[in-house]
């Protein structure tokens, strides 16, 4: 398994991480994106978005909880599970069905809400694991599916 870690120092330094995942991304990828609140993973998202030449603003799905986009002919989903409490409100966000289509690219923040059971059935994933460290920089590691 394959990992590259960032620091990030600054607002411009999401730009290398975010180049690097547009390029990769595919329709069907998943980005399981963990982390505490206030860390920057709506920020990556964003990032990552205008890289793939998403022209609408992208903004945080916290109070919707799930947020669609299109960059260039690609979907992208964006969900941000923090407020779910129950497996059964998953079911009402409508996520399970978008993901078994895998049309488009989705980033969740907080998937530690989705059991562990449905989460393995979409992998390969890739995994962002995003931190505060001291000094406001925050620590990006990834892991490659």
């Amino acid at each position: 398994m394959k990992t590259l870690d960032w620091t990030i120092r600054s607002e411009n330094d999401w730009n290398i991480p975010a180049q690097f995942l547009a390029n990769t991304l595919q329709p069907g990828t998943v980005v399981w994106l963990f982390g505490p609140m206030g860390v920057g993973k709506t920020t990556l998202v964003q990032r990552i978005c205008t890289h793939l030449g998403c022209i609408d603003p992208i903004q945080s799905p916290s109070f919707a909880i799930m947020n669609q986009y299109l960059c260039g002919t690609v979907p992208v989903y964006h969900a941000d599970l923090y407020r779910i409490e129950h497996e059964d409100e998953l079911w009402d966000t409508g996520i399970y069905p978008l993901l078994e289509e895998a049309s488009g690219i989705f980033f969740i923040e907080w998937p530690q809400r989705i059991p562990e059971r449905i989460r393995a059935e979409f992998q390969p994933a890739y995994i962002a694991n995003l931190d505060i460290m001291p000094d406001y920089e925050r620590s990006f590691h990834l892991i490659l599916p």
